[in-house]
């Protein structure tokens, strides 16, 4: 092989390689929770959701509550302080975003 072919055979392993870790990792990410809704901010997009501890995302339980980024603020109309849910998160742009949400 010459030299370029050796570059361009590694550039393109390392590659594969970067977008298959990529790919898992964001797979792993979304978890799903259960928690009760506290606050609902409609204009920012986010909620603060009371819930136990997540693991998978290494979070601990937050009994005051956590505020998150919403991926579709509209989910949010149909909620209220007090609902108990069901939501998936995950970490996006070093946020922790809820990417599903619904009532129990």
């Amino acid at each position: 092989m010459n030299k370029l072919s050796s570059l361009m055979h590694r550039w393109s392993t390392q590659a594969a390689l970067a977008m298959a870790t990529l790919a898992m990792s964001g797979a792993a990410l979304a978890q799903q929770a259960e928690g009760e809704i506290k606050s609902i901010d409609l204009e920012a997009g986010k909620v603060v959701i009371k819930h136990d501890k997540i693991p998978e995302v290494d979070m601990p339980a937050m009994r005051a509550g956590m505020s998150f980024r919403v991926k579709d603020p509209a989910w949010l109309k149909n909620l209220q302080p007090g609902d108990k849910v069901k939501f998936s998160v995950e970490r996006i742009d070093s946020y922790y975003t809820v990417t599903a949400i619904e009532k129990k």
